[in-house]
């Protein structure tokens, strides 16, 4: 089965377009042809390398780079430019029915699915890499994971322990979307990634020399990705159901750093210690602030949450802490939320009993 994108009928009711898979040659020849075309256009134009001992292909995977602020080809200007018979967008990213000229075309492989992800300036080579050898950075992220660390599309992360069980999202400190630097950090040999592997298992074998590497975090497949991975991507679920049980002697003696030795030797190499400390800072006092604002809340009588809602903003927005006189009401609400009272301080230096107060109502009597 090849590309699926133009396999229904067309908008105004055209005819699905075959776009079957191709042989290795006939590949390049789509891919060699259309980066010509393409490259004039773009500060870039790349393919990532496949899997390797893929017999055939479904479609063309292309990673072009657009100058920053520049609003770039429209896709009908692209499909234009390719010939396109048809063309459909999806995201970030574009697909087209393409032939080649008519002195390579083949009748058994008469278009081809050529898919088109357009990277901000300076990300194309992050994006190539993250998407190179087939499943390869999904079994990376899968190895690193439970060290702290997360690839994504905008590059690699360290997490913050204490912030991940809260948000996860948040949690996440920016090391580096040098492909490079990634590989160095973790101890994969770049020039034999940049080689290119001929087997997968010269690729698997790559993966498990990494310094981080441990059989011990892919046997953790904690979530729903995991096992839906393990079902789709027949790379990934040979990795883990054969090669690595098959494999073990290779890092059966490997010392694995610990998690929180992997998150100081990426705060010491990417000097993200300060970045760090204000992370976790800020983090800390916000969920200081959300809980004392919790028990304040459960000691106003009011049922009705809207009306709960608007209690509690107004209480942040008039009242005031005043070093070394407590707490008292502004002449003037304070919109701003950066100058707004932070209770969690007004506890710090009061006291809970005296700044929410006994009885029903917080505050002194404030109603």
């Amino acid at each position: 089965m090849g590309g699926q994108a133009f396999a229904q009928p067309g908008p105004s009711g055209e005819p699905p377009i075959e776009t079957p898979r191709m042989s290795p040659f006939r590949y390049q020849q789509f891919r060699d042809h259309f980066l010509q075309v393409l490259n004039p256009y773009f500060i870039k134009a790349a393919v990532p390398p496949e899997a390797p001992e893929k017999l055939d292909y479904g479609d063309i995977d292309v990673l072009v780079e657009q100058h920053f602020g520049h609003r770039g080809l429209s896709i009908q200007q692209i499909a234009s430019l390719l010939q396109a018979k048809r063309h459909v967008s999806h995201g970030d990213s574009m697909s087209f029915a393409v032939k080649l000229p008519s002195e390579l075309e083949d009748t058994s492989v008469p278009f081809a699915q050529l898919d088109i992800s357009t990277c901000r300036q300076g990300d194309l080579e992050w994006g190539f890499f993250m998407n190179s050898y087939g499943d390869l950075w999904q079994i990376i992220g899968l190895t690193i994971r439970d060290l702290g660390l997360t690839a994504s599309d905008r590059g690699l992360h360290v997490r913050i322990p204490e912030i991940e069980v809260h948000n996860a999202k948040e949690s996440r400190l920016f090391m580096t979307h040098d492909p490079v630097l990634t590989m160095q950090f973790m101890g994969l040999d770049e020039k034999r990634f940049g080689a290119g592997f001929n087997t997968e298992n010269e690729m698997f074998a790559w993966i498990a020399g990494g310094r981080l590497f441990s059989g011990s975090n892919c046997e953790q497949r904690q979530n729903s990705n995991d096992r839906q991975r393990l079902r789709k991507r027949p790379q990934f679920k040979r990795f883990l159901d054969e090669w690595v049980p098959n494999n073990q002697h290779l890092w059966i003696k490997k010392q694995v750093p610990s998690r929180l030795q992997v998150l100081q030797e990426a705060l010491s190499e990417f000097n993200l210690q300060s970045v760090y400390n204000e992370r976790l800072q800020r983090w800390q006092e916000a969920n200081a602030e959300k809980e004392i604002m919790s028990k304040i809340a459960s000691t106003i009588p009011l049922d009705n949450s809207e009306k709960l809602n608007l209690a509690m903003r107004s209480m942040k927005r008039w009242t005031i802490l005043s070093s070394g006189e407590g707490l008292s009401v502004r002449s003037e609400p304070a919109m701003e939320p950066h100058y707004q009272c932070s209770f969690s301080t007004a506890v710090a230096e009061m006291g809970e009993k005296k700044c929410i107060g006994m009885g029903p109502y917080p505050l002194g009597g404030y109603r």
